[in-house]
């Protein structure tokens, strides 16, 4: 029960202790000494393993996300009456750009109990990062090189006449070159 505590509570072996039913005087101290048992130790690496690999994103999939906060609109958000979707409804391809969301109180009539009842409802959803999101797809898949290219300055063509000599040279020389 330790060790579930522990992992569960961010790895605070006090709090953990705690949870799992020492008392305050001597949580510290059997916090220490289970973390000091082979046992304990390669359990909690156990479970944090499963937890990092759970957690582990792949580019693809940070693409994908990405993606699709910034293909969601207002429009994703809500049902055919032109009210809000109940968020656990929602696809998550709609749910990734959900930034904040905002509920009220409204009362409904309860025809079982003949009265009114409070009732949450969302009030306001905020999207969020959208330009963000699909200018860091940009970068990433490369979306940006084509429009670096383009703004690369053309070489500048010098000619230079020197007093003597039938033939002027002529010389390349780039734009950031004239700044040195």
């Amino acid at each position: 029960m330790f060790a579930d505590k522990y992992v569960l509570l961010n790895r605070h072996g006090t709090k953990a202790a705690l949870a799992a039913g020492y008392s305050k005087a001597t949580a510290g101290i059997q916090a220490a000494q289970l973390m000091a048992n082979k046992d304990v130790k390669e359990y909690i690496n156990k479970q944090l393993s499963a937890i990092y690999k759970r957690n582990h994103a792949t580019i693809d999939e940070t693409l994908s996300i990405l993606s699709d906060i910034g293909r969601v609109t207002k429009k994703d958000l809500l049902d055919e009456h032109g009210d809000f979707i109940p968020i656990h409804l929602l696809p998550d391809r709609v749910a990734h750009a959900i930034e904040e969301v905002e509920y009220t109180t409204v009362y409904v009539w309860d025809p079982m109990l003949e009265t009114k009842v409070p009732k949450q409802v969302i009030k306001k959803i905020k999207l969020g990062g959208k330009q963000a999101a699909l200018d860091k797809v940009l970068k990433v898949i490369g979306g940006y090189k084509l429009d670096n290219e383009q703004k690369k300055p053309d070489p500048i063509m010098l000619t230079i006449n020197p007093l003597s000599g039938n033939q002027p040279p002529t010389i390349d020389i780039e734009h950031e070159d004239l700044s040195m």
